[in-house]
């Protein structure tokens, strides 16, 4: 397990990973019906031997005849990512089994208490109204019985202004006929340059740029993302293509990198699969000392248009290939800050005392179209809308996003010949129950439209969640 003692919000939480690569996030482990073998109980500790923050077993108990404690809580359905208008409200939910369990929401790491705006700290269902930027960050939740702890996934919350162009540092449409510039619809940005042979053809959205494994297209700077970031691209690989190539870049030199003069902040393209002998699609950024990556573990269809695209939210890095999720990593730590200034698009380059040249292990060959970067992430829903648009044969500009409607529902209970029939306002919600008060909800099944009937018998509590 990992100590973790620069936990934000420390606890007891209990150890159950059985992975040594993946251990958990606890402070004590506990063995429940432990019987001596021979007269003897022995347990055998390792402790890191060095590193600045390595630490030893505090203490171990000893209780004999004990009571079991049960099994610690199981997180079955985790906080999910989501935006809301600046003002509007904000819910995240968990779901968890297991008797007994307590609830303590987190924000950034840091147990957040009930009061102001938010309530709901220690239920299953947290609630943040009047949501402003303050309030934007990373959440998680932990559940807590006696039989020890689980921590949920993290989840990022912030603002949008539902604007499909908000916060894009280049988009670059590929729309030109000729020449070896290539426009930038943000303003301000900086145009592309095209090097090699500027040969522009049909797109999937417009015109398009074709790269013969020769050319590439470079901004020298472009805004740079600091908290989160996405890159959105339709590609056409040609079937011909059988090495690792990048689409649209931030690196140089081979490849992303940590630290250095060729330290970049991101790179989606294909990735040879020694295994299978298939090209995957693959995103990755750099945060802290990390490379994040995620990999289709399908393979990428050759020799026509694909809608890609990465997003980096504080929380997971999201891989999409034709509107839809095909991989997700957690990470942790912020952007970094690259030495590497260019954005790079059609093929990886190299730069060393006789210029910027295109590198040749790296080149692409095929149609690139509708590159946008953006400052922030993108969600699943902008994603798959970008993709819709893409199959109409529309650019990712021409796609409109309306903010959600903030309701809160009116939940009545009405009593009738021996039945009981619950009844609410409101669109979205999903009616859960559970014998006990605090915790065991799941959806009630045979629910149709805002009601529901069900024989009065017994005790049961009832909840509308979205």
């Amino acid at each position: 397990m990992n100590s973790d003692e620069y936990n934000a919000a420390p606890g007891f939480y209990r150890g159950v990973s059985k992975d040594v690569n993946n251990p958990t996030i606890a402070d004590f482990v506990r063995f429940d019906n432990v019987h001596p073998s021979g007269g003897s109980i022995i347990l055998t500790v390792d402790l890191l031997t060095s590193g600045d923050q390595r630490s030893g077993v505090n203490a171990i108990q000893l209780v004999l005849n004990s009571t079991a404690a049960g099994a610690p809580p199981t997180i079955t359905v985790d906080p999910q990512p989501t935006v809301v208008a600046a003002g509007g409200t904000a819910h995240l939910s968990v779901t968890a089994t297991g008797t007994g369990l307590t609830y303590q929401w987190r924000k950034n790491g840091r147990n957040l208490p009930n009061g102001g705006n938010v309530t709901g700290a220690t239920t299953p269902n947290l609630t943040i109204s009047g949501f402003g930027d303050e309030d934007a960050g990373v959440y998680s939740v932990a559940v807590f019985n006696a039989g020890g702890s689980a921590l949920s996934r993290n989840a990022s919350v912030g603002t949008s202004n539902f604007s499909i162009s908000d916060a894009q540092v280049a988009y670059l449409k590929f729309n030109e006929t000729s020449g070896t510039t290539a426009a930038n619809a943000v303003s301000g940005g900086q145009s592309g340059t095209v090097t090699g042979t500027a040969t522009w053809g049909t797109g999937q959205a417009g015109k398009a740029l074709t790269f013969d494994g020769g050319t590439y297209v470079s901004l020298s700077n472009f805004t740079k993302p600091t908290k989160e970031l996405a890159v959105s691209a339709l590609v056409n690989a040609d079937p011909a293509t059988a090495a690792t190539v990048s689409f649209v870049r931030n690196a140089q030199n081979g490849g992303l990198a940590v630290g250095g003069t060729n330290s970049g902040l991101f790179d989606l393209g294909l990735v040879m699969n020694d295994t299978d002998g298939l090209l995957h699609l693959r995103g990755q950024v750099a945060a802290g000392p990390n490379i994040i990556t995620v990999t289709d573990p399908d393979g990428f269809p050759l020799g026509s248009f694909h809608q890609v695209a990465i997003s980096a939210d504080g929380a997971q890095l999201r891989l999409y290939k034709d509107g839809k999720e095909v991989d997700s990593k957690d990470y942790t730590g912020v952007l970094n800050v690259p030495a590497v200034q260019s954005l790079t698009i059609g093929g990886g380059v190299t730069v060393d005392d006789s210029g910027t040249n295109l590198d040749p292990s790296n080149a692409f060959i095929g149609s690139i179209d509708d590159v946008a970067v953006y400052s922030r992430a993108l969600t699943a829903t902008e994603v798959s809308a970008i993709s819709a648009a893409a199959t109409q044969g529309k650019d990712l500009s021409t796609v409109t996003e309306t903010a959600p409607v903030d309701e809160t529902p009116t939940l009545a209970i009405a009593r009738s010949s021996g039945n009981v029939t619950i009844s609410w306002t409101g669109s979205g919600f999903r009616l859960q129950s559970s014998d006990t008060v605090n915790a065991g909800y799941a959806d009630v099944s045979g629910v149709t439209g805002t009601s529901y009937t069900t024989a009065a018998s017994g005790t049961k509590f009832y909840r509308l969640i979205k």
